[in-house]
C-alpha cells in the first residue's frame, strides 16, 4: 500500500485535520505527503503537497519571510514538474505574500516588473480546465484588496470566488478564507452603501457568519476567532455597540490565545476603525499600534 502514502497524508492533513483540530497540527502530515510522495515516485501528490503547506503556513500566520521562502521553493518544485495547475496555485499563493512584504508595485496589488494581474486573469478564465486555480487566486486577492482597505475590489474578488466555490468549497481551508474575509469586506462597506445595499451586504456577512459558526462548533480552535470577529462586525451594524466592543476583544484574546498573530493584528485594526468612527481616537490609536506591531512582526509592510 506504500503507493497511497502520500494520498493518505495529505488527504488527512488538507481535508480532515483543519475541520477538526488546530491548522498547524496538520503541518507535519504535509511534510510526509511530500517526502513519501518522492520516494514513491508520486509528482502529483508531492505538488500537490507544496500548495497544501504554503496554504497551511498563511492560514497559522507564520512570519511572511518563512511562508515567502517555501512558496519559491514549491514554485521551483513544480515548474520542475511541469504541473501547470499548481504552478498557477503557487503563483497567486507567491503574490499575496509579496505584497504583504511590500515587493509589489502597490499594496495589495499584485502587479509588479514579472506579474500582470490581467494577463494572468486572462490565463485562467481562458481554460475551464484552471477552475481550481482560478479560485483559489480570488480567494487570494480577496485577502489582499482586503488587507489594502480596498473593500470594493474584494467584494468584486469575493463575487469571482462565489462562481467558482464548487472546485471544493468545504474541503480546502482556503474557504474559510474566503468565507472570512468576504464576511469582513461586505461589512468593511455597510457604513457608506445605500440602503438597498446595506440589505445586500449584511445578507452576506450574516450567512458567512453562520458557516464560520458550523465550522467553530466543530474545531474552536481555527474559528472561534474568526467568528467573534464577524459577530462584532454585526453588531456594530445593529447598533449595539457595547456588543461589538465585547466581541471585538474576544476576537483580539482569542486569536491571542490559538496563536494566529494574523487575525489578531487584523481585529485590533478593524476594532481600531470602530473606535475612530466615534470618536475616541485615544482608544482607536491604542489598538492601531497593537495592530502595527503584530502584523509588522510577521513581517508585513503594513
Amino acid at each position: 500500500m506504500r503507493r497511497f502514502q502520500a494520498r493518505a497524508y495529505l488527504s488527512l492533513g488538507d481535508l480532515v485535520i483543519p475541520w477538526t483540530r488546530h491548522v498547524r497540527t496538520a503541518r507535519d502530515l504535509i511534510h510526509r505527503a511530500f517526502d513519501s510522495a518522492n520516494r514513491i515516485g508520486d509528482l502529483t501528490f508531492a505538488a500537490y503537497s507544496c500548495f497544501s503547506l504554503n496554504a497551511n503556513l498563511l492560514a497559522t500566520g507564520d512570519p511572511l519571510v518563512d511562508t515567502h521562502r517555501e512558496a519559491e521553493k514549491g514554485l521551483e518544485f513544480v515548474q520542475r514538474t511541469r504541473f501547470g495547475l499548481v504552478i498557477d496555485t503557487i503563483t497567486a499563493q507567491l503574490y499575496l505574500i509579496r505584497t504583504l512584504r511590500g515587493l509589489t508595485s502597490k499594496f495589495g496589488c499584485f502587479n509588479d516588473a514579472h506579474f500582470d494581474e490581467l494577463r494572468f486573469e486572462r490565463h485562467l478564465t481562458d481554460d475551464s480546465r484552471l477552475a481550481f486555480a482560478e479560485c483559489r487566486y480570488w480567494i487570494r486577492k480577496l485577502q489582499a484588496r482586503f488587507l489594502a482597505a480596498d473593500y470594493a475590489s474584494a467584494i468584486q474578488a469575493s463575487f469571482n470566488v462565489q462562481r467558482l466555490l464548487w472546485t471544493s468549497r468545504f474541503t480546502l481551508f482556503e474557504g474559510a478564507e474566503y468565507e472570512f474575509y468576504s464576511a469582513l469586506s461586505h461589512a468593511a462597506v455597510w457604513d457608506s452603501a445605500t440602503a438597498d445595499e446595506r440589505q445586500h451586504h449584511f445578507k452576506a456577512v450574516t450567512a458567512h457568519h453562520k458557516q464560520l459558526g458550523v465550522w467553530a462548533a466543530n474545531c474552536p480552535e481555527n474559528f472561534v476567532t474568526r467568528v467573534a470577529l464577524v459577530s462584532a462586525e454585526i453588531a456594530r451594524i445593529e447598533g449595539r455597540d457595547l456588543d461589538a466592543m465585547r466581541f471585538y476583544d474576544q476576537a483580539i484574546r482569542c486569536a491571542r490565545e490559538n496563536g494566529f498573530i494574523h487575525i489578531e493584528g487584523v481585529a485590533n485594526e478593524v476594532a481600531a476603525r470602530f473606535y475612530l468612527v466615534r470618536r475616541f481616537e485615544r482608544i482607536a490609536s491604542a489598538y492601531l499600534r497593537e495592530a502595527r506591531y503584530l502584523l509588522s512582526s510577521l513581517g508585513s509592510c503594513r
